[in-house]
C-alpha cells in the first residue's frame, strides 16, 4: 500500500505546475555537521550521514521559487526558502518537524 501511494505522490507531483531545477542544483554537497545531500535529475535526493539514510524524496520548483520537497521516508511535504551560488547551497529547514525551524542547512559541493 506504501508503494501505492509514493508512485501516486509522484505521478501527482509531476503533473503540478512546476519549473525545473537548475543546473547547478544537481550533484553532491556536503555540509560540516558531515551530512551529504546528492540531488539527482528529475530531482530525486538522498540525504545522509555517513552511510546512514536520513531522507529520501524528490524537490520540484514552485512558481513563487520556494523549492517543494515530497519525502518518500516519512511521507511529509513542504516547501523552504533557498539560494545558491557555484560552491555553495543554502536551504531552510523545515518548521513543525524534528528539525529545529528558523535555522538553515548550508551545504558545500562536492562534485
Amino acid at each position: 500500500m506504501r508503494k501505492l501511494i509514493t508512485l501516486l505522490l509522484l505521478l501527482i507531483g509531476l503533473t503540478l505546475p512546476a519549473q525545473d531545477l537548475p543546473d547547478d542544483m544537481f550533484g553532491t554537497w556536503y555540509n560540516l555537521d558531515g551530512e551529504t545531500l546528492i540531488i539527482d535529475r528529475p530531482g530525486s535526493f538522498v540525504r545522509r550521514m555517513g552511510v546512514e539514510v536520513i531522507s529520501t524524496g524528490y524537490i520540484t520548483l514552485r512558481k513563487d521559487g520556494k523549492l517543494y520537497i515530497v519525502r518518500m521516508d516519512k511521507e511529509i511535504e513542504y516547501s523552504l526558502a533557498w539560494g545558491i551560488q557555484p560552491t555553495t547551497l543554502v536551504v531552510t529547514k523545515p518548521p513543525n518537524t524534528d528539525l529545529t525551524g528558523g535555522q538553515a542547512w548550508i551545504f558545500y559541493r562536492i562534485k
